[in-house]
C-alpha cells in the first residue's frame, strides 16, 4: 500500500501520498475539494480509486463552491451529492464503492482553525434479489476535530520522524523534507518520482496549494542529503 500521511506543521497541513513502494498498486490520492479544503482518499484497489476520483470531480464541479470551507457545510453537501449518485446509478448497488475520506479544511467559524472530518463509506447490508446480490451502503461521518497527524499504509518512517521532531512545532518546509524521507533512495533522481508522489499544502493564510513537480524533485534531493547525514550519524555512533 502507498505511504499516506497528513502532517500538521506550525504553519499549515501537509497532504502526502507516496506510491513508490514495494506494492505498486495505486489505492490512495490527494484531492482538492475547494480553495479552503483538501482530502486524503483511501480505497481498496486502483479501479475503486478511479471511480471515486471521477465522482469526486463531478461533485467538486457541480456542487461545491471554490470558496467553501468547513463552516460552509462542505462535507454535508459532498455526502448528499454522493448519496444521490450512488442511489441513482444501478452499478453502485452491485459493485459498491467503499472508501475512507479524510477531509481537512479551514473553519472560518472557528477563527480559521484547521480541522478534519473523517468519512467512511461502507457496506452495511447484503441482499439477494432474483438470484443477484445487491449491497446497501452507509456513510459514517465523524464530527470535526482540530487537525493533527494521520498515517496510513507504509508510512512507519514518516510517523516515527514526525513523532520525534514534534511536527506541529516545526515549519512546513521541514515537514515536506521529512515526508520525502519515505521515498526509496532508488527513486530520488528517477523520472517515476514525478508521477509517484502527490503533495499538497493547506494553510489558513494561503488555502489549498499543490506542490509543483519541480519542487518535489528538489525536496527529494534535500531528503537524500538528510538521509546520508542520518546514516553517517549512526555510523559514527557504532564505530
Amino acid at each position: 500500500m502507498p505511504s499516506v500521511a497528513g502532517i500538521k506543521a506550525r504553519d499549515g497541513y501537509l497532504f502526502f501520498v507516496n506510491a513508490l513502494t514495494e506494492d505498486p498498486r495505486n489505492t490512495s490520492a490527494v484531492v482538492e475539494l475547494s480553495d479552503r479544503c483538501g482530502a486524503l482518499v483511501l480505497t481498496s484497489n486502483e479501479k475503486q480509486l478511479q471511480r471515486l476520483n471521477n465522482v469526486l470531480n463531478k461533485c467538486v464541479s457541480c456542487t461545491l463552491n471554490k470558496t467553501d470551507d468547513l463552516s460552509d457545510d462542505l462535507v454535508n453537501k459532498a455526502v448528499s451529492f454522493l448519496k444521490k449518485e450512488f442511489h441513482e446509478e444501478p452499478s453502485y448497488k452491485t459493485k459498491p464503492l467503499t472508501f475512507l475520506l479524510l477531509v481537512v479544511g479551514t473553519n472560518s467559524g472557528a477563527q480559521g482553525r484547521l480541522e478534519y472530518i473523517y468519512i467512511r463509506h461502507r457496506v452495511s447490508e447484503r441482499l439477494e434479489k432474483e438470484g443477484a446480490r445487491e449491497f446497501v451502503t452507509t456513510f459514517d461521518v465523524e464530527p470535526p476535530v482540530p487537525a493533527h497527524n494521520v498515517f496510513y499504509g507504509d508510512s512507519d518512517i514518516i510517523q516515527y520522524l514526525a513523532q520525534q521532531a514534534d511536527g506541529e512545532n516545526i515549519p512546513m518546509n521541514a515537514v515536506k523534507i521529512l515526508a520525502c524521507l519515505s521515498i526509496p533512495e532508488a527513486y530520488y533522481k528517477d523520472s517515476a518520482l514525478q508521477s509517484g508522489v502527490s503533495m499538497a499544502l493547506l494553510s489558513a493564510e494561503n488555502g489549498f496549494e499543490w506542490v509543483r513537480t519541480d519542487e518535489v524533485l528538489s525536496l527529494a534531493d534535500k531528503a537524500e542529503k538528510v538521509n546520508s547525514m542520518l546514516v553517517e550519524g549512526l555510523n559514527d555512533i557504532w564505530t
